[in-house]
């Protein structure tokens, strides 16, 4: 683009030059040709510096495009970068917080079965498919070793979670039944206590009716009703006594 836009500014002096000389002076016709030639040449040239132009201008759209597919690349790759500072700062904090983190019971009340003993269980004849699964896997690798085993201690626990939840509901059941069974107990309670006392009083007025004096022979029966005493401003009515289981 510079050396179109040269050789059309020395063009344009060159007519100018020409423009300038005398018309008396020799050679003045072969001048006016000359100067022809060059407006000729010059017009060739600005057509030259038009494409030229025009060939700058596709770059420069060109180089627009991909600047802006650059600069979504740029900004997407920012992001990215910003996400995984995030996630870094994250992880660091969720490290530290484990690192520093004492449980109020001691490791050796949660703390996995032997090895041995995972080894056993998974393996004996009795283990389920699952466990043989997990025997398979946990020969590949210690890491694979120590997922099985927390697998394994996972469903033993939910096991047992699952066992003592039961339990509890049993005795639940267990608690309502003995409830209502007191229940009913405590109600029988009082007939009871009032069977007991009229068959006590009933049995000691058979006693006291059927003493030795009234089973001699001859001797008549005592009598049901007493004649009143003399001079008694009042009478008297024998009550029986109240039980003491009453």
């Amino acid at each position: 683009m510079e050396n179109e836009l040269q050789r059309l500014r020395e063009l344009a002096t060159a007519i100018v030059g020409a423009k300038r000389a005398r018309p008396e002076d020799a050679g003045a016709a072969a001048g006016k040709q000359s100067l022809q030639e060059l407006a000729t040449g010059g017009l060739l040239q600005i057509l030259d510096v038009k494409e030229a132009n025009k060939r700058l201008c596709a770059r420069v759209e060109a180089a627009k495009e991909e600047t802006g597919r650059t600069k979504l690349s740029l900004d997407g790759s920012d992001s990215t970068l910003q996400n995984l500072l995030y996630e870094k700062g994250y992880y660091e904090k969720e490290i530290l917080a484990c690192r520093s983190f004492v449980s109020k019971v001691k490791d050796e009340a949660v703390a996995l079965m032997p090895e041995a003993q995972f080894w056993q269980a998974v393996q004996s004849s009795g283990a389920t498919p699952e466990e043989q699964e997990l025997a398979a896997l946990a020969a590949q690798s210690a890491h694979e070793l120590a997922k099985a085993r927390l697998v394994h201690e996972q469903r033993l626990r939910q096991q047992l979670v699952k066992r003592l939840d039961e339990l509890k509901q049993q005795r639940e059941t267990s608690q309502e039944q003995v409830a209502a069974q007191q229940k009913a107990l405590n109600d029988l309670q009082v007939p009871l206590r009032r069977a007991r006392c009229t068959g006590r009083t009933t049995t000691g007025r058979s006693a006291r009716a059927h003493t030795p004096q009234d089973r001699q022979v001859g001797s008549p029966p005592a009598p049901l009703i007493r004649a009143p005493r003399r001079h008694a401003s009042r009478r008297w009515r024998r009550t029986p006594s109240r039980c003491r289981w009453c």
